[in-house]
């Protein structure tokens, strides 16, 4: 895994808590309602997802004999496309740009990679405590 991960992911989600107080002081005049709405899942996503990784990250030092990868490969791709399009699809919407045709079909893209990344996890996981038991 890669050395940098951690780092990055604490500030990722540092930057996240700076997007979040954006949204409530600066935003919150300027969105509609729905906007911040989905403004504010978008980053509920990103933060908790963010934390996943950080969380899959120590899973990795713990089990070192299984490999997380395709964990934190499936939670980035879930927040680069589902949170990300969110935000893209409110930008559009707020200046009245015309969305681009596929930028919808990212939402639930992102949403599949999460879930994905959860269930990718626990197969690990079970894996893991089957080899731990072995031993």
């Amino acid at each position: 895994m890669n050395k940098y991960l951690l780092p990055i992911c604490a500030l990722a989600a540092g930057l996240t808590v700076v997007m979040g107080a954006m949204g409530a002081h600066a935003l919150k005049s300027i969105l509609l309602p729905a906007q911040l709405d989905n403004y504010e899942t978008a980053l509920r996503y990103q933060f908790f997802h963010l934390l996943a990784i950080l969380l899959t990250a120590l899973l990795q030092f713990h089990f070192q004999q299984i490999s997380f990868r395709w964990v934190v490969r499936l939670f980035t791709a879930g927040i680069l496309f589902f949170c990300g399009s969110i935000y893209l699809i409110i930008v559009f919407q707020h200046n009245q740009l015309v969305l681009p045709r596929g930028l919808f079909l990212l939402t639930p893209l992102g949403g599949f990679c999460l879930t994905a990344g959860w269930i990718v996890m626990a197969r690990l996981l079970f894996k893991a405590m089957a080899q731990k038991v072995e031993n």
